[in-house]
């Protein structure tokens, strides 16, 4: 046999492997990693198994919730009390969410935009469809990228909506799907794609709402990372310190009216 023939798919093999490595953090050689995907498979074989590791994930959040007083205060939000009994509230950000360092989103009042700068190496988000009503989990957030691509939507067209209670926190082999990627791997999984300002207001319908205040920022043509309907509730950010500077000189407000920036 020729030497082509006595090796000839290794050297592809091995291109293929560093760039996926590289692309999804050393998941594949990582040795860490391979145990998880061994232990999760293994549990979703065992039915006693997958009961007893969803036990352990929820003993494990309520400890967390009720042995720290960040968590005890927490409780106070009736959205963080539904997280509990209905598993709709335990979810990421909705299809439409943007993301961007700094980011310039709609204001309280819905009169203009905001600007927010986070940490280096962090995120700012905004989710267009949650209410503003709950401390945790609302409309704006800081932080470092999360995801979760499971297995159930991993093949899926970025077109394909994920329904909002797809993932589950207190799910053993969900919480063992967590990854902390880059943007450019949330893009290559179709959970994120690049828009700009003027696109991603678009599709959310706000645009016209805005556009004054979008022209005159002149951002209309700026980047900005918008969550596809694959990767609606799959993305989430954890927190990083705080945002950059304090809360009452984050931002920076434009106010319109007639024509003129106050």
């Amino acid at each position: 046999m020729s030497n082509k023939d006595d090796n000839p798919e290794n050297p592809k093999k091995e291109e293929n492997l560093e760039k996926k490595t590289e692309s999804e953090y050393n998941y594949l050689s990582d040795k860490g990693q391979e145990w998880r995907v061994s232990l999760v498979n293994g549990v979703r074989r065992n039915h006693l198994y997958e009961f007893l590791g969803t036990v352990f994930m929820r003993t494990l959040f309520f400890a967390g919730i009720l042995l720290t007083q960040y968590g005890r205060e927490s409780l106070k939000d009736p959205n963080i009390r539904k997280m509990f009994f209905d598993k709709k509230y335990r979810t990421g950000f909705s299809e439409g969410s943007i993301f961007q360092n700094p980011l310039y989103f709609p204001n309280k009042n819905g009169s203009s935009l905001t600007k927010l700068e986070a940490r280096a190496g962090s995120w700012v988000s905004y989710d267009f469809k949650k209410p503003s009503t709950s401390k945790i989990g609302g409309k704006r957030k800081t932080g470092k990228l999360n995801s979760f691509l499971l297995d159930e939507i991993k093949d899926n067209p970025k077109e394909l909506y994920t329904p909002d209670y797809t993932f589950d926190w207190f799910k053993f082999e969900h919480v063992y799907s967590l990854e902390c990627p880059s943007m450019t791997y949330l893009e290559e999984h179709g959970l994120m794609e690049q828009k700009t300002y003027r696109e991603a207001y678009q599709r959310m319908g706000k645009y016209e709402q805005y556009a004054q205040a979008i022209e005159v920022l002149g951002i209309a043509e700026k980047p900005v990372f918008q969550i596809t309907p694959k990767g609606n509730s799959l993305i989430m950010l954890l927190g990083d310190g705080g945002d950059k500077v304090p809360k009452r000189k984050e931002v920076k407000k434009l106010v319109l009216a007639d024509n003129k920036i106050y």
